[in-house]
């Protein structure tokens, strides 16, 4: 999955919130003893006007990876916060 399409789908759920970064990491998964490429996980540092918690992050977590079937972990920029 390319950083692009990752920053599409994410703006057409929360257009309200920006990404700060974008680390996409290859997976593998051991299926009928080889192993095969699997589903890449994603992981965004996003920075949001208002309230966030740790339970708006796993939400959109959540709803990115069943949405995409990638793995998704949402986390908020602390340090961007303040800036």
């Amino acid at each position: 999955m390319k950083k692009e399409i990752v920053k599409k789908i994410f703006n057409c759920f929360y257009s309200e919130t920006e990404i700060k970064n974008i680390e996409i990491i290859p997976k593998n998964k051991f299926e009928n003893g080889k192993w095969v490429t699997d589903n890449p996980a994603v992981f965004l540092k996003i920075k949001k006007k208002g309230n966030v918690d740790i339970v708006v992050c796993h939400e959109m977590s959540e709803t990115l990876t069943k949405f995409t079937g990638c793995e998704f972990d949402v986390s908020f920029d602390f340090v961007s916060y303040f800036n």
